[in-house]
C-alpha cells in the first residue's frame, strides 16, 4: 500500500494523523543529516508492527511531502490508525 506522506519534523511529539491528502506525521527530530527520516521509518514500523526494512520510501526521501510503502492492506491500516488515534486520546 501506498500512502502520501506529510512530515512536519522538529514537533513537540510524535503523532500521526489523516488528513484530506493523506497523513500528517509529526517527529521529535530535526530535518538534519537524514535524522528525520530515520525516525519516520522507525516511527511507521512500530506503529504497523513491521521491520524496517519493510517501510520503503518511494519519493521524496529528503523532503517533507513523502510517499511511502507499507505491506499492509487497507484494512489492516484503518485498523491501526484507529488504535493509534485511540492511545492518543487518553
Amino acid at each position: 500500500m501506498n500512502l502520501d506522506v506529510r512530515v512536519i519534523p522538529g514537533a513537540r511529539k510524535r503523532e500521526i494523523k489523516r488528513d484530506e491528502r493523506g497523513l500528517v506525521i509529526k517527529l521529535l527530530s530535526r530535518p538534519q543529516e537524514g535524522k528525520a527520516t530515520r525516525e519516520l521509518v522507525e516511527f511507521l514500523a512500530d506503529a504497523f508492527l513491521l521491520q524496517k526494512s519493510e517501510v520503503c520510501i518511494v519519493s521524496g526521501e529528503k523532503g517533507r511531502k513523502k510517499v511511502i510503502s507499507l505491506p499492509v492492506d487497507q484494512e489492516r491500516f484503518n485498523e491501526i490508525l484507529e488504535n493509534l488515534d485511540q492511545r492518543t486520546r487518553t
